[in-house]
């Protein structure tokens, strides 16, 4: 009964005392903790050197995003062909001035060409590239000695034309190609087409599995 009174009362002693006079009877375990909070607080003044850095480059990021947007980063090149059917099909509809179309695509990073306008509007503003190339068929006559495939084309820049070709044959079976290639400085969402000069004869050619009428192009640089 005694040593219980003790034990009882040794334990409210202990309890009615300052923690920092509980530790003082615990050395070993004072020590500990002092050396845990010293190793806190240094992670945390540590925490805020690395907040402040995080915060700086997160405001760095968003200076560069901006002038990534502003100078419309990102690849840009576009690679389309005509295919048989849309070549015929436009060989017997297209007129003076008409768009031409270039109905497939084996490359469109950026994603400025449509086939179903036919044009490019481009994504960023830079000195771009283009190419294109055009095929007529000797094969099919629109009558006369001197009627077979026979096609002239502007390349358009808006209203501007910075390119012109003409592809003409004029003998059965001596099909012709023409390619033209133009370096332009082009602003964001400019069109650049291509576009039928003048009443043309014959037909344009354009197979798989023979030779493809085509329309290129790619930002060189900002």
């Amino acid at each position: 009964m005694k040593v219980q009174f003790l034990i009882v009362f040794f334990l409210a002693a202990v309890r009615c005392q300052a923690t920092e006079s509980v530790l003082d009877l615990f050395p070993e375990f004072k020590q500990a903790i002092g050396g845990l909070q010293a190793r806190i607080d240094g992670l945390v003044r540590e925490n805020k050197v690395l907040k402040a850095e995080v915060d700086g480059l997160v405001r760095e990021n968003k200076v560069l995003k901006a002038e990534v947007d502003r100078l419309g980063g990102g690849n840009v090149a576009f690679s389309s062909y005509m295919t048989e059917a849309s070549a015929n099909a436009q060989s017997a509809s297209v007129t003076t001035g008409s768009t031409i179309k270039f109905d497939r695509t084996e490359a469109n990073y950026g994603n400025g060409y449509s086939t179903s306008t036919g044009k490019f509007r481009a994504p960023s503003t830079g000195v771009y590239g283009f190419s294109w190339t055009l095929c007529v068929d000797s094969r099919i006559s629109d009558g006369g000695r001197w009627k077979y495939g026979e096609y002239g084309t502007q390349l358009m820049s808006g209203s501007s034309v910075i390119g012109l070709l003409h592809a003409d044959t004029e003998t059965k079976s001596d099909d012709a190609c023409s390619t033209g290639y133009v370096i332009k400085y082009v602003s964001k969402d400019t069109e650049v087409y291509l576009r039928n000069i003048y009443d043309h004869t014959g037909k344009i050619l354009s197979k798989m599995d023979q030779t493809r009428t085509t329309f290129s192009g790619w930002k060189l640089y900002q």
